[in-house]
């Protein structure tokens, strides 16, 4: 079973996932460094397509037909200090559920495979053109 479908399993599904995922995005959207990016975006939209994300290929769930994250992300420069941050967030979305620690576990697990995929070393490393948006460049606030 792949992580993601074991993190399906763990929170029984969308109804566990979603509190999560709310919690989650509300942290991003106030983060005055990562919250930048989503400036434009839209909260709801961009949760139920995380939340489509991690149901894909679970039982009885579809499978995520929107672009992968190196395509939805090609255009921002996303360092490994950003992804931090971003995994700061996400455990402590998760915590404040009081969902236990095998859940943080393998949440974070299954959201770092897909880390590399979206990091950049250069403002060079990405590409505008794949995603069909401006290239969003944001700077440490602190």
């Amino acid at each position: 079973m792949d992580l993601a479908t074991r993190l399906y399993m763990l929170v029984q599904g969308r109804p566990g996932l979603r509190p999560v995922i709310e919690c989650f995005y509300d942290k991003v959207y106030a983060d005055p460094w990562i919250g930048q990016f989503f400036h434009e975006v839209d909260k709801s939209r961009q949760a139920r397509r995380l939340e489509d994300f991690l149901c894909s290929g679970a039982p009885g769930e579809a499978v995520f037909d929107g672009p992968l994250p190196s395509v939805a992300h090609a255009h921002m420069f996303i360092t490994q200090a950003m992804l931090k941050r971003r995994t700061e967030l996400l455990q402590a979305a998760i915590l404040e559920l009081g969902h236990p620690q095998e859940v943080v576990r393998v949440w974070l697990r299954a959201d770092a495979l897909w880390h590399s995929a979206v990091r950049k070393t250069s403002v060079a490393d990405c590409r505008p053109g794949h995603a069909g948006k401006a290239l969003k460049v944001i700077d440490d606030p602190s």
